[in-house]
């Protein structure tokens, strides 16, 4: 199957808005990437900066990535289609050349995308994978998402449970942050996602985690 996705956030204002296009050969994964940044000729070289891009930050890729993501690849062609896209998230399939349209699910079609996207950026040195700390049951927790390899790593333990990784990062990214209690030191029930602060999460968040990580 030759799949294509176009996909382009719909409110994203520069210099974050872009336009991406994404072409995968799942008979052996041979994918390539283009993906534009748009508008940026509205914003001030020192607004650039101060959000840490350039005037050069287009990404070009072209590689294969692991066979773990061709089921979920091809799933996006199997998705009801409608023909028009979401107010929210562009997002068009087109399978062998010939158009399926906006997937109705658009949720999941931005889901796969998105991991997908990080998958590529891991493989090309661009991002490393995501890492999380929780302090728990008196126990911590060294949590990692290698996109590239569609692995959750828990205290260096792999686990290809890819949905119980899915449920991971939901679970603790539901978390409003700004309202939660932290500190600079680790206490149980607390939650580091790459900064210097420890946040503590709410009981029935702590008892959804472990609940997940005891079903790896």
């Amino acid at each position: 199957m030759k799949i294509t996705v176009s996909y382009q956030p719909q409110q994203l204002p520069p210099p974050f808005a872009y336009a991406a296009v994404l072409a995968v050969d799942t008979t052996d994964m041979s994918t390539k990437l283009d993906l534009e940044y748009l508008d940026r000729d509205t914003v001030s070289d020192d607004e650039l900066r101060a959000e840490g891009f350039t005037r050069a930050d287009d990404f070009h890729w072209v590689g294969k990535l692991n066979q773990k993501w061709k089921h979920d690849i091809e799933g996006l062609t199997k998705l009801d289609m409608d023909s028009d896209p979401d107010a929210e998230i562009y997002a068009h399939v087109d399978l062998n050349g010939k158009t399926l349209g906006f997937p109705k699910d658009i949720s999941h079609a931005d889901l796969i995308f998105q991991e997908i996207l990080q998958a590529i950026l891991e493989q090309a040195k661009i991002e490393m994978p995501l890492m999380i700390t929780c302090h728990v049951n008196n126990e911590k927790l060294d949590l990692s998402w290698k996109f590239s390899k569609r692995e959750l790593e828990v205290n260096n333990k792999v686990s290809e449970n890819w949905h119980i990784g899915r449920a991971l990062i939901k679970s603790i990214y539901s978390l409003d942050f700004d309202s939660l209690n932290h500190s600079k030191k680790s206490k149980d029930g607390s939650v580091n996602i790459g900064d210097e602060l420890w946040y503590q999460m709410p009981a029935e968040v702590v008892s959804e985690l472990m609940s997940l990580i005891h079903s790896l």
